[in-house]
């Protein structure tokens, strides 16, 4: 684009989380960075490697496709600019057929954006009440429930969610026009709150508070 003599606007609009799910017949749902990456790197390939005592056999690793943001992700952010090697690892074609392949394969591990997690576009959700669950991920050398997250707004607020990343609106629209006009609302209060209201994504605008409740469970 530079070579045509058009330079890219970047305008930062979101956040997100990069999400790891697996099957609900799987019970090791706690997982740290440095796991993700020994999966990643070849040097881990079956659960018991990582879990003790674990049935669930190799570890297998889906993303949507081969050049996806998140796979971009993991070997930009992750593994440190080294490309995955470990040779258990699948490419589908979307973020749906990430969520189909998991929940048929209880040794699986999709990682696809945390936006995913609740669709509300056509029909509904695609990942509500299907058999899967988010990975709570830790940043410390051992996962534990209580130390771990998962890719909610307030955790990717409070940066305690390891594994976030910067959603931008790349504008190259040399007239200024509509490509412009959507860019610059969505960057908008208005356009922050609808951004907000997806329950997954956490707008870089916005009167953000915090409110602490208390939930009887009975």
């Amino acid at each position: 684009l530079i070579d045509r003599g058009l330079t890219p606007l970047a305008m930062i609009l979101a956040f997100d989380g990069l999400s790891l799910i697996q099957n609900k017949e799987n019970t090791d749902s706690c997982i740290t960075v440095a796991d993700i990456r020994r999966i990643l790197n070849g040097e881990v390939k079956k659960w018991s490697d990582i879990y003790p005592g674990s049935k669930k056999g190799e570890i297998t690793v889906v993303f949507d496709n081969k050049k996806s943001s998140a796979v971009h992700y993991v070997e930009d952010s992750i593994l440190g600019g080294k490309p995955i090697a470990n040779p258990n690892v699948a490419a589908v074609q979307t973020s749906a057929e990430v969520i189909n392949y998991v929940e048929k394969t209880p040794g699986a591990i999709g990682i696809i954006g945390s936006n995913w997690l609740d669709d509300k576009r056509g029909d509904g959700s695609v990942a509500r009440n299907r058999n899967i669950r988010t990975m709570s991920v830790t940043k410390l050398d051992k996962a534990t429930p209580s130390n771990s997250r998962k890719p909610d707004q307030y955790y990717i607020y409070s940066q305690e969610y390891p594994l976030i990343r910067t959603i931008y609106a790349l504008v190259t629209d040399p007239r200024r026009g509509l490509p412009w006009g959507f860019a610059h609302f969505l960057e908008s209060p208005r356009g922050q709150m609808i951004i907000f209201q997806t329950g997954y994504m956490l707008p870089y605008r916005g009167d953000i508070r915090l409110k602490s409740i208390h939930v009887n469970e009975e």
